[in-house]
């Protein structure tokens, strides 16, 4: 008998021990049940092993609304194909809320302050936006770009801007633009001396002060166009013998824009549990509507009511401005700053079930 009860015990046991394995019997653990409260909800939960990510070879622009329609980004780069890209990242994504229609926020008029501020800012693009579109090509991307630099096709700057140590380029048909807007007809020597010195040495970002005396140019005016700027390594030492950065319009402020950007879009992304962001709330946060409150003092929102014609009160809608980061980063356009955030590595892109997801690495610019 107790050979046959012990058989019996042994033998409900296993079977309990299936049952759990198969997750029938299965109960939440108390690490469950105080698990800190995700980003995520319980439908878009995601599991990160089951991500894959996005650097096959037949790579496409993972970035909603970021598109190439002329260029097959799944071939390596050639001349032609990262000066078309090099046009339409500084041309067509910089700031697309001025001045559109979007179906995230309202139209921005061309008389608002923002859309003021943002037409001064040159159209420019960042080397490293280029390795988010061509993967896997940063060798081939940094000859061509070489090659496109010396043949005059594409300009480059590196100010080193409160550590914004990355090459900033133009295109150089809107840099000629910027030069000719720059000098009026009585400076039309000036422009000439200046356009032959900098045309002299295609890669050169620094012009020093005799080269710039010696080719008959007021550094002073150059100065105030905005065309030449004093490099931050020789503000201690004498402008007889120090070294001037060539630089552009309104640069500063547009790399304090992008700068600024960026730790929002890294900030917004690092406060989540999984350190990982889904595209579509990504979207919703950037062009999140703000409410102009007329309850200054208060500090309970209060609803506001008004009457019809029959005498009827109604809730008065509040109202509503266009999206916060539209204003806050001078309608800098979401997909301009995702491609250099993924190209310089601060981001890495996936593909999961609940769409394309951003994950930092905790790089920063």
């Amino acid at each position: 008998m107790a050979v046959s009860s012990l058989r019996e015990r042994l033998s409900k046991l296993q079977s309990k021990t299936r049952s759990r394995r198969d997750g029938s019997l299965s109960t939440p653990s108390s690490s469950d049940k105080k698990e800190k409260k995700s980003f995520f909800n319980a439908d878009n939960a995601i599991d990160e092993s089951s991500l894959t990510e996005t650097n096959n070879q037949n790579f496409t622009i993972d970035i909603p609304n970021l598109t190439f329609p002329d260029i097959d980004t799944s071939k390596p780069p050639s001349p032609l194909s990262i000066l078309k890209a090099a046009n339409r990242l500084s041309k067509r994504y910089i700031f697309p809320q001025i001045n559109r229609a979007s179906p995230h926020t309202s139209l921005i008029s061309t008389n608002s302050k923002t859309s003021k501020i943002s037409r001064q800012y040159p159209n420019i693009l960042i080397q490293d936006q280029l390795y988010s579109i061509f993967k896997q090509n940063e060798t081939l991307i940094d000859k061509i770009v070489d090659d496109l630099i010396s043949n005059l096709k594409l300009r480059i700057f590196n100010m080193n801007f409160e550590n914004f140590n990355f090459n900033i380029l133009i295109v150089n048909d809107e840099y000629n633009k910027i030069i000719n807007n720059s000098f009026t007809d009585k400076e039309q020597k000036m422009k000439e001396n200046f356009v032959d010195l900098i045309n002299s040495n295609p890669h050169c970002n620094q012009i020093s002060t005799q080269s710039l005396i010696s080719s008959n140019l007021n550094l002073s005016i150059l100065i105030s166009k905005g065309l030449i700027c004093i490099s931050n390594s020789d503000t201690l030492t004498s402008t007889s013998n120090g070294l001037y950065n060539l630089t552009l319009p309104h640069l500063g402020g547009l790399l304090r824009v992008i700068k600024n950007s960026a730790k929002w879009i890294t900030t917004t992304t690092a406060k989540t549990r999984e350190k990982l962001i889904t595209s579509n709330d990504l979207q919703h946060l950037w062009f999140k509507p703000f409410i102009v409150s007329k309850n200054l003092n208060s500090a309970f929102n209060r609803e506001y009511f008004t009457s019809d014609r029959v005498g009827v009160a109604i809730v008065k809608q509040p109202n509503t401005g266009p999206g916060i980061n539209i204003v806050k980063f001078r309608g800098l356009g979401l997909e301009w700053i995702l491609s250099l955030l993924i190209g310089t590595g601060i981001l890495e892109c996936y593909h999961s079930p609940v769409g394309i997801i951003y994950k930092s690495t905790g790089k920063h610019l």
